[in-house]
């Protein structure tokens, strides 16, 4: 039974018995039996009434902390014109719009989130307040061979791969580069608040490509100092022979025939090793 019950039948009782009193002490008095009689009837009304207008805040505070209960932030109470009421309206509706901004504001921010994750070329893994995994972007799957739809609910060291098991030893602040499948990763866990509580997260950093482009710039380079230091010497050395093949008519006819096979055995090592500075800066590039 609620107490706005018993409140009315307590009225109601009390009434009944001053009643009942009136009727045995003025049963003679037939004019004040009847004004009483009605006095009693008009305050047992004002009664009801009273209970009835003092309970609509409390309904109203029921009816707010059940629509918050389910999350509801949409509706709104009218005010009724009673300067009480009007005022716990004004409070409750803000209340209520400010509720309603904020979770529109997490759901947006938790929206632009997810998108960030999905394309980001970095892999996230997301752990619970249990450290089981929570959340696994795109890139992580990868990076781990494995589908986010296996692996949440799962502790990461049950995942059956050597660079899984490399992860799950990993402690809040560490940083390390792990190889995997051919590719170097920089691996770390940090962590953020949740609810007020604290929760990691591993962030994958594949170095391999960042790596392969500065190998790259630093062969070429190194190729077109080589390139640039070898054609000068064997242009000037290429030179030089051909100038002193002019002088073999001066030798004795016996030396001119040594003397010119050495002269073009040096010239066609020279000319090898010209095409071989640019084959090999072809390749590099």
């Amino acid at each position: 039974m609620s107490l706005r019950v018993k409140l009315t039948l307590y009225l109601v009782f009390i009434h009944l018995v001053f009643a009942g009193l009136a009727i045995v002490l003025l049963l003679d008095e037939r004019g004040w039996l009847l004004a009483l009689e009605a006095f009693f009837v008009v305050s047992l009304f004002i009664g009801v009434r009273l209970i009835h207008h003092f309970w609509v805040p409390l309904d109203l505070i029921r009816t707010g902390a059940e629509l918050i209960g389910e999350r509801d932030f949409t509706s709104k109470f009218v005010e009724v014109g009673q300067p009480e009421m009007d005022q716990l309206i004004r409070i409750y509706n803000r209340m209520i719009e400010q509720l309603r901004q904020e979770r529109t504001r997490l759901h947006e921010q938790h929206y632009f989130v997810d998108k960030i994750q999905a394309a980001s070329p970095s892999g996230v893994v997301t752990f619970d307040f249990d450290g089981k995994i929570s959340m696994v972007n795109p890139s992580a799957e990868r990076l781990l061979a494995v589908s986010g739809g296996e692996v949440v609910g799962e502790e990461l060291q049950k995942i059956p791969s050597g660079f899984a098991q490399a992860l799950a030893l990993l402690e809040v602040g560490d940083s390390q580069v792990v190889a995997v499948q051919g590719r170097r990763v920089r691996c770390q866990r940090l962590q953020f608040l949740d609810q007020g509580f604290q929760r990691s997260f591993i962030l994958m950093e594949e170095l391999t490509e960042e790596l392969r482009q500065s190998e790259k710039a630093a062969y070429e380079k190194v190729i077109r100092l080589l390139s640039h230091e070898v054609n000068n010497s064997v242009g000037s050395v290429n030179s030089l022979l051909h100038s002193c093949l002019n002088y073999k008519g001066q030798l004795r006819q016996a030396d001119q025939q040594d003397y010119e096979t050495a002269l073009q055995v040096a010239i066609n090592r020279i000319d090898h090793l010209n095409a071989f500075m640019g084959s090999f800066a072809d390749t590099v590039r």
